[in-house]
This record gives structure tokens, sequence and C-alpha cells, in this order.
């Protein structure tokens, strides 16, 4: 009787071991096709062209709040804009995500965070600042 129970353990685990080795050889398949679709993707696109003025109003991010409230006041539109919320935050490293029209959505680090924004540009100067999220 143990000889047979202990058999019929054997036996499951066996079935069990095999059955959980397959998935994950179709999980690291999937995430190879995924590589490779993104990496088509990614060579497809065209760089991002940015208007002087938003690359002036990102040069000026040196990670303290101050220089971005600086830069905000020189470029905003109306004086309302010029008390964003972005001005609150120590940003370093800006760079454009992605580009439509005169209007850019831009990143930059924000302490262990990184802050993202829609910045709609008219006139050489910013007509919209939009938090979009944090990551």
């Amino acid at each position: 009787m143990k000889k047979l129970l202990s058999i019929m353990v054997l036996a499951l685990a066996v079935v069990f071991i095999t059955s959980c080795g397959d998935k994950k050889e179709e999980k690291k398949d999937d995430k190879k096709t995924d590589t490779v679709a993104t990496d088509t993707v990614k060579a497809e696109e065209a760089p991002i062209v940015v208007s002087p003025e938003m690359e002036e109003f990102m040069g000026m991010f040196d990670g303290t709040y101050q220089k971005v409230e600086e830069a905000i006041a020189k470029f905003a539109s109306t004086e309302e804009m010029k008390e964003d919320e972005m001005g609150m935050y120590d940003m370093s490293e800006p760079g454009i995500v992605s580009a439509e029209g005169d209007c850019y959505v831009m990143e930059a680090k924000a302490g262990m965070t990184i802050r993202v924004y829609k910045l709609c540009w008219a006139d050489g100067k910013i007509a919209s600042i939009e938090f979009i999220e944090m990551k």
C-alpha cells in the first residue's frame, strides 16, 4: 500500500512540474514576439522636431523649482499661467516624448518621479500647460 501511494504521489508531482514548465516557455516566446514588434515600431518613427522656444524653455530647467518658475514666467502667455503648479517642483532632465502641431508632451525628473506635461505654444509663448501624469 505504501509503494502504491508513493508511486501515485510521484506521478502527480511529475505531471505538476511538467505542466508548469510549458507555461514558462510560452511566456518567454511571448516576450520575444513583443520585443520584435516594439523594435519594428521604433525603427519607423520619425525624429521629433522641437521649436526653438520649447528648447530654450527646457534648457532653463536645472533641477530647482526656481528655474522652473523662471522658465514659465518667461514664456507664459497669461499672468495666471505664471502660477502654474509645474513651478512647485524641482525638475531636471526634461525631454520631449511626442509632438502634435504646436503641442509637446514633455517628461522631466522631479525627485524620484517623472512628471509628464502637455505644453501648447502660440506666437512664441506657452498657450496652455496640462499635467498628464506622474510616473
